[in-house]
């Protein structure tokens, strides 16, 4: 398994959205499962709304993904 992050846009201004895109890769062997993506918020940031199945938990963010295939890809915003 592996996670990139990126953001935009960058720099955000003061009153804007700033926009996290996480992507999570699974290189095998096994097909994943039960995997969670787990992301700290910075107390600064209100959180508006992500895509996919995720919940708020003590300001972290955490996305499920129920299972994952070796090859696949699965991204939340």
């Amino acid at each position: 398994m592996s996670l990139s992050v990126s953001a935009a846009p960058e720099p955000v201004g003061v009153g804007s959205n700033l926009v996290y895109f996480l992507t999570v890769s699974n290189a095998g062997p096994s097909v994943a499962t039960s995997a969670v993506i787990s992301n700290q918020l910075p107390a600064s940031l209100g959180f508006v709304s992500a895509t996919g199945f995720y919940y708020l938990s003590n300001g972290f963010l955490l996305v499920n993904f129920a299972s994952l295939a070796v090859g696949a890809t699965g991204s939340v915003q």
